[in-house]
This record gives structure tokens, C-alpha cells and sequence, in this order.
């Protein structure tokens, strides 16, 4: 569904449309690092690790691995979130999915690009919908 509304005091002519289909929220960092693409792939599939370099976790149980659900733990919060490893493609592409069906499903992807002066690419997404 689909609704115009306009602005007060801006006329017709600066509408605002808002979409009630689904709301979706995206933040997402791309960063060169100095490393060619297996190192840091091997740093991503090691869950015992992961909260040394990725100051956002503070544990990981689990394997991660294609069809693994994980139970990730956050700084600061009791709270554990468990995605599922939805998707892997070795040393390339990593989506862990999780949320609280069939309100809200997050989605957070790990990108490799490797570069040609042995350096790669990481992009790291994550993104959160309501559906």
C-alpha cells in the first residue's frame, strides 16, 4: 500500500510517500584491507574468534557453516540473537539470517572482493525488515 501526503506549508508540489508494505533498515561499511581474501575468510568462519576483531560480539557457540544456527552474544545485554548461516560461498560470500518471524528478519552479509595489488575488499551489510 501506497499513501501521498504533503508537507504543511510546502504545497503540492513536495509530497511524501510512505510505503506500509514494509520497512527496512540497511547500515553497511566497505573497507580495503591489506590482506589477500583467505586470511580474512579464515578469520570470518572462526566463531571462537570472531569477538577479537568484531567489537560488536562478544561470543559466538556454534560452527559457523552453511546451515548452522548460531547464538551470538552482544556487549553490554544478557541477550543472545541465533541466526542461521543461510548462505556460504568459500572464501567469497557469507549471509547469516535470524529475527522474529514473521514480524522481523535481519540479514547480515559478509563480502570478499580481492583486488588485483593483493589486497581485498570487505563489505560487511546488515539489514533489518519488517515484514
Amino acid at each position: 500500500m501506497e499513501m501521498t501526503q504533503d508537507l504543511p506549508g510546502a504545497g503540492a508540489a513536495a509530497p511524501v510517500n510512505w510505503m506500509l508494505k514494509a520497512i527496512m533498515l540497511t547500515c553497511g561499511v566497505v573497507v580495503n584491507i591489506q590482506a589477500k581474501a583467505a586470511s580474512i575468510w579464515k578469520l570470518l568462519t572462526d566463531a571462537e574468534d570472531f569477538p577479537r576483531w568484531n567489537s560488536t560480539i562478544s561470543g559466538i557457540q556454534g560452527q559457523i557453516r552453511e546451515g548452522e544456527r548460531l547464538q551470538l552474544r552482544v556487549p553490554g545485554t544478557d541477550r543472545t540473537f541465533t541466526p542461521k548461516v543461510s548462505e556460504i560461498a568459500a572464501g567469497q560470500r557469507m549471509t547469516w539470517t535470524g529475527g522474529f518471524a514473521p514480524l522481523f528478519k535481519g540479514v547480515r552479509t559478509f563480502e570478499l572482493r580481492p583486488l588485483n595489488d593483493g589486497s581485498t575488499d570487505f563489505d560487511h551489510d546488515h539489514g533489518h525488515r519488517a515484514a
